[in-house]
């Protein structure tokens, strides 16, 4: 890490792009609560008893790896913005378990809705 906290080693583009992964973090974080209170409303309101119920448990732990990692990663970029510090390798994965936990806890919703309503 450099010592200096004017970020004058960076372009502005350098930190331009580092707030807009920040939003892009910030953004997964509250679509992921979205899903899971929705998901929650839906299962309480419309399906009494639904099948393979096992389905939402596993959408809510990746929603929640998900809104974890956005978390961690929009933690990570404030400290790189400050630091004046590069990407890693664990920044890049933290990133893609967020947005892949995500996906994946969509495509289970998807499903679970597929077969309780079909």
């Amino acid at each position: 890490m450099r010592s200096n906290n004017s970020n004058e080693s960076h372009s502005p583009n350098w930190v331009d792009g580092q707030k807009l992964e920040f939003e892009i973090f910030k953004h997964l974080t509250t679509l992921s609560i979205a899903v899971l209170l929705v998901v929650t409303a839906l299962v309480e309101k419309v399906f009494e008893t639904p099948r393979v119920k096992w389905f939402l448990i596993v959408a809510c732990v990746l929603f929640l790896v998900s809104i974890y990692g956005s978390l961690a990663s929009m933690v990570r970029v404030s400290r790189k913005l400050c630091d004046d510090s590069d990407y890693d390798k664990s920044d890049i994965a933290l990133g893609v378990t967020a947005a892949g936990a995500f996906v994946l806890g969509l495509l289970v919703v998807f499903f679970f809705l597929a077969i309780n309503v079909f």
